[in-house]
């Protein structure tokens, strides 16, 4: 009788610390995208600040070029002309209009980098208005960056109404941690094949986070680190990891197309395009003066 009993009292001891261990691993679960949406948040609101430090820095120079007019208006007005060369006046104006146009292009591809087209946009036609009256610059050099400037505005015109490169990546991600969350088994106790997939999603969660905030190296780090926990569960399931790259799956139907789709958005990471007009501002630089 005691013989009958204690198995079924082993049996039912398993089955407590399985179910304890169900416990524990949905607790570290759930631990785990507390931290990730927190992580998020702390990057939204690191985000927003440098967009206002941005915003001040914008206004400050802003700021300074209009005592600095004022008080060359007041030597001007309080030195005898023929104390004051107007060549040197001119220099120094020259190389005031030039340095401000510089910060105002640096500023401006901070923000395009970061992904605010909106302010992107808005600091790009204060300086295409501003820019006719920047003295000290070569005629070529500022028919090119207008030109140029017209261009950018154009090209953030049409991305603002279109997802650009990093939102279609981002997508892409997310159809593929859909797919693989619903391959997991949610009812039984969870075995290793199931800790990988659930390794895999949450990988693919740090990877989007680090793709919203355009940063190219983590993303693929991420991403890796996925693919390769993916190619883990596959193996444990007797599933072969060689890809065709000939053979591209239409939709994901298997574990394998996933896999498939993991080593395409490592192959094509976005290529941020650089704005013209800074490219045109490096390359001119040896050649301001007119």
């Amino acid at each position: 009788m005691n013989n009958q009993t204690k198995p079924t009292d082993d049996k039912d001891d398993l089955k407590y610390q399985a179910e304890q261990a169900r416990r524990v691993l949905m607790r570290l679960q759930w631990l785990v995208i507390v931290l990730l949406a927190s992580g998020i948040v702390w990057l939204y609101i690191a985000f927003e600040s440098v967009v206002g430090r941005v915003d001040e820095r914008l206004a400050t120079i802003d700021g300074l070029d209009t005592r600095l007019n004022s008080i060359d208006d007041r030597i001007f007005a309080l030195t005898p002309t023929d104390t004051l060369p107007a060549q040197s006046q001119n220099a120094d104006t020259s190389h005031k209009d030039r340095e401000l146009i510089y910060i105002q292009l640096g500023l401006v591809n901070q923000l395009f980098e970061q992904g605010n087209y909106e302010s992107t946009l808005t600091a790009l036609r204060a300086i295409q208005w501003q820019l006719p009256q920047t003295e000290g610059m070569a005629n070529p050099v500022k028919s090119a960056l207008a030109q140029s400037l017209d261009a950018d505005i154009a090209r953030l015109t049409a991305l603002k109404n279109q997802p650009d490169a990093w939102q279609a990546h981002i997508v892409k991600m997310r159809d593929l941690q859909a797919f693989l969350r619903n391959q997991q088994n949610h009812h039984a106790t969870l075995n290793r094949k199931d800790i990988l997939l659930h390794d895999t999603t949450m990988l693919l969660s740090l990877a989007i986070g680090s793709a919203n905030i355009r940063d190219k190296e983590q993303t693929n780090a991420y991403l890796t680190e996925a693919k390769s926990q993916l190619e883990s569960y596959i193996t444990l399931n007797g599933g072969n990891t060689q890809i065709n790259p000939d053979n591209k799956p239409t939709k994901l139907n298997s574990t394998q197309d996933a896999l498939y789709l993991f080593y395409e958005l490592l192959a094509n990471s976005p290529k941020d395009e650089p704005l013209q007009s800074v490219q045109i501002l490096k390359n001119s630089n040896s050649h301001w003066e007119n």
